[in-house]
């Protein structure tokens, strides 16, 4: 059941590093949705440093018109925080997360369900502005992916050295949101789709 872009959070859906002993809360936060547009702020931090908090959303819905997908995450980063956001195919009782991206306790990261990759990018300061931007075919691929933390480029290698990617895919449902740590982290989370803007030359 979906009631207000929430999902019914009674489960949890099991994401590749979470501790299954880890107690669970449920965000409640101020959340903006329309087809094509996520906007998540004011997320209350866990109330005890062991517990990890959390919500569901619905993906925006790529109809062919849009040329971007965008992810920008932003949050007061600390040696003790962690706040990522996992993609999963099909809704959050019975999908499977395809791939997180967050930030963990002092490291940019993202991983799949193989594989973790991390950035060597350290903020200057505490507050951290990690986004993402696709470009799209009209069938929703795609075609060249532009990521950064703070205003400069970021790219995240795997324990082997390897570059790992970071792309949308319209296999997306839901977005699933966690936070963990103790502490005011004043989170905000935009995901959605952008159209190039129309020009009209008169002359």
């Amino acid at each position: 059941m979906r009631i207000n872009g929430y999902n019914n959070l009674n489960r949890r859906t099991p994401m590749p590093t979470y501790n299954r002993f880890t107690p669970v809360v449920l965000i409640l936060a101020a959340l903006t949705a329309t087809a094509r547009q996520i906007r998540i702020s004011d997320l209350p931090p866990p109330p005890w440093a062991d517990t990890e908090a959390w919500l569901a959303v619905d993906m925006p819905v790529f109809d062919g018109s849009q040329s971007e997908f965008f992810f920008t995450l932003s949050l007061e980063a600390t040696a003790s925080n962690n706040l990522e956001v996992a993609f999963i195919e099909g809704n959050s009782e019975d999908g499977e997360p395809t791939v997180a991206i967050g930030w963990n306790c002092g490291e940019v990261f993202v991983r799949d369900k193989t594989r973790r990759g991390v950035s060597t990018f350290t903020p200057e300061d505490s507050r951290l502005t990690l986004s993402v931007v696709s470009r799209l075919s009209p069938q929703g691929e795609p075609t060249s992916t532009t990521m950064t933390a703070n205003g400069s480029p970021v790219e995240f290698t795997d324990s082997e050295g390897e570059a790992f990617p970071f792309a949308y895919s319209m296999s997306w449902a839901t977005a699933q949101v966690a936070s963990r740590g103790a502490g005011a982290k004043n989170e905000s989370l935009s995901i959605g789709f952008a159209a190039d803007p129309t020009i009209i030359m008169i002359r």
